[in-house]
């Protein structure tokens, strides 16, 4: 998890049960005792050494031997810059500073309550550490004091619409809507108008798009997000997802069984009967006729007629919640949700079996580009990608254990992918 170097020769890593030295630069490296969970590491010199984990723990003669100097702090990141002036961070904004080599530890006011995860000084007066939500919190009296230096979206992104490579636009928490013209490299905050939370966008083309979230809201726009008009809802309900089907009708869906329809662009929409009260979380429509919609307890519900009526597909492969559906084509259909479920279709959402998407983890978002090239994202920054339609899913390796909510294909090369503490990740 850690890994510190004195100099250019000598450096210690620390994990879980294990401490490595190398003397020579990492080209090898050479196991030392030590049965402790370990996070981080700090060599100060080819003699001294501190690690944090569900321990401090201390060296003074280059790793030979450990002493433990506290056990009742769980701490994740640490930096000293001598032999005695040095600080760890922790869980729930748990600060703690020496200046006596570890001898004594003493807490400090970080002001804040988030995750810290790692902590670095330049000198004994000047220090920076940096955890979940975006939070970076920087110090210039050693800890004394320290001052939120934070910047960028701390709220949750959870709908991504791209009509191009260029032009996309996302939504999330306290009605945050950003927008971008040039491949996601810069983004802009267009107004919502709102404070609701936004869980879902979807454009037809670069000009016109609908926007879901808290209590029923909808906002629409003509003008490619310069404006956005509220829409007068017909329910109060959470609406969790839309979707475009042509330039005058769109479906959203969402809590205690709600379907909504428009067939005017998203102007104004009227109530149609899904037949359940289960959370509805996800929607896709292969044509204006043919549509299904997945939730709670593995519901699934299936239209050809465009919604006038929906019928349950019985019985469901899962029990587990079902949070998003796509039409691959007009037979191949795929499911995610709670637990790595993944089931799929062939039959254009007749019947369906489980498939095995290889991770426990939820699986959140569903995009496909063309009939071979899809991804799938989740929680504690899951990635899946397919290019054979989906009959094999493999794991990209993990950049973060944040959330994915949202994922979107802008061309085959690109994907631009969303989600908690305003992530947003540009994969080429």
């Amino acid at each position: 998890y850690g890994v510190s170097f004195a100099n250019t020769k000598n450096g210690i890593a620390v994990g879980w049960g294990i401490i490595l030295k190398t003397t020579n630069g990492g080209n090898t490296w050479n196991v030392l005792s030590n049965s402790y969970n370990l996070y981080a590491v700090s060599f100060i010199d080819s003699n001294n050494a501190t690690a944090v984990g569900e321990v401090i723990i201390r060296t003074t003669n280059g790793g030979s031997t450990w002493t433990v100097q506290d056990d009742e702090h769980e701490l994740w990141g640490v930096s000293f810059v001598d032999s005695n002036h040095g600080t760890a961070v922790g869980p729930g904004g748990r600060v703690l500073a020496t200046s006596n080599g570890g001898t004594n530890w003493i807490e400090q006011n970080s002001n804040t309550t988030s995750d810290l995860w790692s902590v670095h000084f330049i000198s004994t007066n000047l220090g920076v550490t940096v955890g979940e939500y975006g939070v970076i919190l920087a110090t210039t009296n050693g800890g004394k004091n320290w001052t939120d230096k934070s910047s960028g979206p701390r709220y949750t992104l959870r709908g991504i619409s791209f009509t191009d490579l260029n032009n996309g636009t996302v939504v999330g928490g306290s009605g945050k809507i950003l927008h971008t013209t040039n491949s996601g490299n810069t983004w802009t905050e267009q107004i919502s108008g709102i404070s609701n939370q936004l869980f879902d966008v979807s454009f037809i083309n670069a000009q016109t798009g609908i926007i879901v979230g808290s209590s029923g809201v909808i906002l629409a726009t003509t003008n490619g997000g310069s404006n956005w008009n509220s829409r007068t809802s017909p329910t109060s309900n959470a609406l969790w997802s839309v979707t475009f089907i042509d330039i005058n009708t769109a479906c959203a869906v969402g809590s205690s069984g709600t379907i909504i329809r428009s067939t005017d662009g998203g102007t104004s929409w009227f109530n149609q009967s899904s037949g359940t009260s289960y959370n509805l979380q996800g929607v896709s429509f292969i044509n204006s006729n043919k549509g299904i919609v997945v939730g709670a307890n593995g519901i699934i519900l299936r239209t050809t007629n465009s919604g006038n009526n929906w019928n349950m597909i019985n019985p469901s492969p899962t029990n587990n919640t079902l949070y998003d559906v796509k039409f691959i084509d007009t037979n191949n259909v795929v499911a995610v949700g709670t637990n790595g479920t993944m089931i799929v279709s062939t039959d254009g959402g007749s019947t369906w079996s489980s498939k095995i998407s290889g991770t426990p983890e939820t699986l959140n978002r569903i995009s496909f580009i063309d009939m071979n090239n899809g991804v799938i994202v989740g929680n504690q920054g899951t990635i899946l990608l397919t290019t054979d339609g989906g009959a094999n899913w493999i794991a990209e390796p993990k950049m973060t254990n944040y959330s994915f909510f949202g994922a979107k294909f802008m061309d085959i090369n690109n994907i631009t992918i969303i989600g908690d503490c305003g992530t947003i990740l540009r994969r080429k």
